[in-house]
């Protein structure tokens, strides 16, 4: 009984080929995905709204989060890896419970798209952006500040390593810097006129990937707000971006099906995993920078171990 029992679990347990592993279960397009900081758990969501979440150490499915009826456009893991953000196509945005696998809030946060949903450093606000040109901030599920000096869609945020300032870029190239905590505008530097898709801070906090729609992923500079000189990527068409955790690469879900994985001294590419079948439409990061999970348009979600 033993035996078969652990035979069982075995079978049901993914395993890598050359360095991929695919895990399914989502009947439509996987459209978002997270690590958490602590590596336990890997979420993913779906097309039709559903949440799943996988272990970060064997790849077992944990569970599945059900609440939204819209596709995922967005998630996030809290810094503690304790909850996570999931936000969608409609307006909204919900904060779950990861040990319990429970949604603990829910709110409308936008009339239109959510675009991106992240708590700060310290947990106690939340950040939104949404198609209706607006970044918000809430505390407790209480709305704390609205920022309108966006004038087109914001696809993307990002706070920094330091919890000090959250970064917001839109569908016009604008790149602004907040003061969250004051909830004051710090800077706003024009990042080129094409659609900012994906932003990201580099571990340290020094430079900003940002990806745009002209197939491009360039750094800048916080400090002086000028592109980062040497640092030239390839052309790929860029959906998400993410910094690895130790800061030396640039993960990127891309079009073209492929996961680049890019230097994030000169922009070179390091590696290109080509096993999804359709477009890549999120990375992220283990905790060692060893391992990136990804999600397609082919229903699945892959993990890809770096040589």
């Amino acid at each position: 009984m033993l035996r078969t029992a652990l035979l069982t679990l075995l079978c049901a347990v993914p395993a890598f080929a050359d360095g991929e592993l695919t895990l399914t279960g989502h009947p439509r397009d996987v459209t978002a995905v997270a690590w958490s900081k602590d590596g336990k758990t890997i979420a993913s969501g779906g097309a039709d709204g559903a949440i799943k979440l996988w272990s970060g150490v064997d790849f077992s499915e944990l569970a599945t989060l059900s609440g939204h009826s819209a596709l995922i456009h967005t998630l996030s893991f809290s810094a503690d890896s304790k909850r996570l953000v999931s936000g969608e196509l409609y307006n909204l945005v919900k904060i779950w419970d990861v040990a319990a696998k429970k949604e603990t809030a829910s709110l409308r946060a936008h009339e239109v798209g959510v675009q991106s949903a992240e708590l700060s450093k310290d947990g106690k606000t939340l950040a939104t952006a949404s198609l209706d040109h607006l970044v918000k901030l809430w505390v407790n599920g209480k709305l704390k500040a609205t920022f309108t000096d966006h004038k087109f869609d914001v696809f993307t945020i990002a706070f920094s390593p330091d919890g000090k300032t959250l970064a917001t870029a839109d569908s016009s190239g604008v790149v602004i810097l907040w003061d969250f905590a004051r909830a004051k505008k710090r800077t706003t530097f024009q990042a080129g006129d094409k659609i900012i898709k994906s932003i990201a801070y580099s571990p340290d906090g020094a430079t900003l990937a940002i990806g745009t729609k002209d197939k491009a992923v360039r750094l800048w500079d916080v400090k002086t707000f000028k592109q980062v000189d040497g640092f030239t990527s390839g052309e790929v068409e860029v959906n998400k971006l993410a910094f690895a955790p130790d800061g030396k690469a640039i993960a990127v879900a891309a079009q073209n099906k492929k996961v680049v994985v890019l230097d994030a001294a000169t922009g070179k590419t390091l590696q290109a995993f080509t096993g999804h079948e359709g477009a890549v439409f999120g990375v992220a990061w283990s905790g060692d920078s060893k391992k990136i999970a990804s999600a397609g348009a082919d229903k699945a979600v892959k993990v890809w171990t770096l040589p």
